[in-house]
């Protein structure tokens, strides 16, 4: 009796830890595609103005880096940032009540 306790604690073990993995391995994945995404588009953007942008960067003194690389940082720092954000609807507000 007491082998079966066990496999039935280290099923429900095995249960609780796949429920929060999945939350977390997408949490993860949605951050590795934004900065990819990020570097993407830092080389994209670096077709166009990626001389200014990087001369800017070399006057405040950040030399030494490629647009795709700037990219995938501001991607990345951005990945966290964006899911804080909080969009109020004000369609159900009230302003005055009555």
């Amino acid at each position: 009796m007491r082998m079966r306790d066990f496999w039935d604690l280290l099923s429900a073990l095995i249960g609780l830890i796949a429920s929060w993995m999945g939350p977390l391995l997408w949490f993860v994945a949605i951050k590795i595609f934004v900065t990819i995404a990020g570097a993407l588009f830092g080389w994209i953007i670096g077709w166009f103005i990626g001389s200014t942008v990087l001369g800017i960067l070399a006057q405040l003194g950040i030399t030494g880096f490629s647009m795709w690389q700037i990219g995938a940082f501001l991607g990345f720092v951005g990945s966290f940032f964006g899911s804080t954000l909080n969009f109020n609807d004000f369609r159900s507000f009230k302003f005055f009540s009555r």
